[in-house]
């Protein structure tokens, strides 16, 4: 897969995920980490999503080395995985089918999610997995498959 730089405003919103997901998961001081907390959430609310329109929680588990291209309008459900390596692009959706809904998307490593995906439900997306623009994708698919259309099918 083609590796190139995150821009600016992804390294920042990374930057602000990744330390919501530590202070989340790994800090272990109760009043210090709830203070910390407090800061995370007000600078998340501020400047991803009232600025941005990204809501990327810190339940989130994303693998080492994301990537975000034009990162504006990306909507991730709390209790998704993505594997390393992965690349978003702007306008990118990973969630449940609605409310009360529980099944959430798996994705794997190496995977490029195009500009508007939309990948809902339980399902799983293998390593190398390539999601073409605006695609719906609501089934599972193998490693190495290319996917798109609404609603998505394996183009090769």
């Amino acid at each position: 897969m083609r590796r190139t730089r995150t821009d600016a405003l992804g390294y920042f919103v990374i930057g602000v995920y990744r330390t919501g997901n530590w202070l989340y998961y790994r800090f272990k001081l109760p009043v210090l980490r709830q203070l910390l907390l407090l800061v995370y959430k007000i600078v998340n609310l501020i400047f991803l999503k009232f600025a941005m329109g990204i809501d990327i929680p810190a339940t989130v588990r994303i693998g080492p080395e994301l990537v975000i291209y034009h990162p504006h309008g990306i909507v991730i459900t709390p209790q998704a995985v993505i594997g390393a390596r992965a690349i978003l692009h702007h306008q990118v959706t990973i969630g449940n089918k609605g409310v009360g809904a529980t099944g959430i998307p798996t994705i794997g490593d190496d995977v490029e999610i195009g500009t508007g995906a939309v990948i809902i439900g339980e399902l799983t997306l293998g390593d190398g997995v390539r999601v073409g623009a605006n695609a719906v994708v609501t089934q599972s698919f193998p490693n190495h498959a290319v996917v798109g259309g609404v609603p998505a099918r394996r183009l090769r």
